[in-house]
């Protein structure tokens, strides 16, 4: 892909969100398919002690915020103001060592990846505090090896039987076993290529507004691809252990690697940052999952997320303010739905050089953790796509699926 033409106003793309779709569900149904009926099991065997169900956990009082950290290079920078938060934190599970590096345990840590990655993740850390957020369809070595509280929700894609159908038939109140209670799962949570993205509808679903946006930032600002990495240090290794830098005490810090690192064509964004055709797909997901909940966003990172679209906050203030105080910049409902309506606007489609008979340019893109998309193409079919963009459900036992 070209870097012309993403920096003049708009996002250029050269797959549309179905073929995206296609490319996610191509590398990953067979295994998710594989892990649902391995974990099957002790999801149900869970269920006979305790609900499981993501709609179980506690409601916050109207008006409590939230953080949403994603593993943009942003995160680094504001990292160590959540020790001071007061309220929740919601990770993902390839970041929540950063989180916790710097002081503060996530309150909910979401694992999407469907790879044996979360192993590694969640590795030499005791995460007594946290609640995992997370579906059936997960690596089966992961569930056995959380020893902590979890909850549960449907990985949902739209149009599919297994998504629609089977798998919300299979964790319902409906009794497998006759003297078994039901692994019942009533809450389905969009895949929209991020886990930041599931952990937007989450936190929404939950009643958590507004929610503050950190480290979500969906491009490359200083040339860097994501965050540092976290790990614990091993006691026992030698002490000329190579490291990148030494962090904070108790922890060994790796500097990120930089945009030689990327291994697929960088495009530049309308404010000048450098990104992908893939951190764009989940930019404009993100604004699926607001055009739906109309929640409001702020954005606390330094990527290709705009004012215009995304009122911006210094998450320092933020945290001295406790997260309150930013009424001002609410949007109505309205509002938001014509801004994200503007973002769907300025995203077009250009067929590839190369591709003339239309066949499919195919850059081999499998979204991180499984992620796919929302069903939104090109500005005719905004409205549509919106309409499509229901990322987090309950589930209604009465229809196929359960749409909400």
């Amino acid at each position: 892909m070209s870097q012309d033409g993403n920096g003049s106003g708009g996002y250029v793309m050269t797959q549309s969100f179905e073929e995206r779709n296609l490319n996610a569900l191509r590398g990953w149904l067979p295994a998710w398919v594989q892990n649902t009926h391995r974990n099957y099991p002790q999801v149900l065997e869970e269920f006979q002690y305790e609900d499981m169900s993501v709609d179980s956990l506690p409601r916050p009082k109207p008006g409590t915020p939230a953080v949403i950290i994603g593993s943009g290079p942003s995160l680094d920078a504001n990292a160590p103001l959540l020790k001071d938060w007061p309220h929740p934190v919601f990770s993902t599970m390839s970041n929540a060592k950063n989180c916790l590096a710097a002081g503060r345990m996530p309150d909910y840590i979401t694992l999407f990846d469907a790879g044996r990655c979360g192993l590694d993740h969640m590795s030499g850390v005791d995460w007594d505090g946290a609640t995992m957020l997370t579906h059936p369809a997960v690596h089966a070595d992961v569930l056995p090896a959380w020893q902590w509280p979890k909850r549960y929700f449907i990985m949902w894609h739209d149009n599919f039987q297994w998504f629609e159908l089977i798998t919300p038939l299979a964790f319902s109140e409906v009794r497998v076993y006759p003297d078994k209670k039901p692994a019942n799962i009533r809450i389905a949570v969009k895949n929209a290529g991020c886990t930041a993205n599931a952990n937007i509808q989450l936190a929404a679903w939950l009643g958590y507004d507004p929610l503050f946006l950190v480290g979500v930032d969906f491009g490359f600002p200083d040339g860097r691809l994501r965050c540092v990495k976290c790990e614990p240090s091993v006691p026992w290794a030698p002490a000329d252990k190579p490291r990148d830098m030494r962090g904070p005490e108790g922890w060994d810090i790796a500097q990120p690697p930089t945009l030689e690192d990327v291994g697929k064509p960088t495009v530049v964004a309308p404010n000048g940052i450098v990104t992908t055709e893939t951190q764009i797909e989940y930019m404009i997901c993100m604004f699926t999952v607001q055009i739906r909940r109309k929640m409001q966003l702020f954005n606390c990172g330094t990527g290709i997320l705009e004012d215009r679209d995304i009122p911006r906050a210094d998450f320092k203030e933020v945290v001295d303010r406790g997260g309150q105080g930013f009424e001002g910049q609410y949007a109505e409902a309205e509002a938001i739905r014509e801004r994200c309506l503007a973002v769907f606007d300025r995203l077009s489609f250009v067929q590839p050089e190369g591709d003339a008979d239309g066949e499919d340019s195919g850059d081999g893109t499998v979204a991180d953790g499984g992620g796919g998309s929302a069903e939104v193409d090109d500005p005719e079919r905004r409205d549509e796509g919106a309409a499509l963009a229901g990322l987090i459900q309950r589930v209604d036992r009465n229809s196929r699926g359960g749409r909400a």
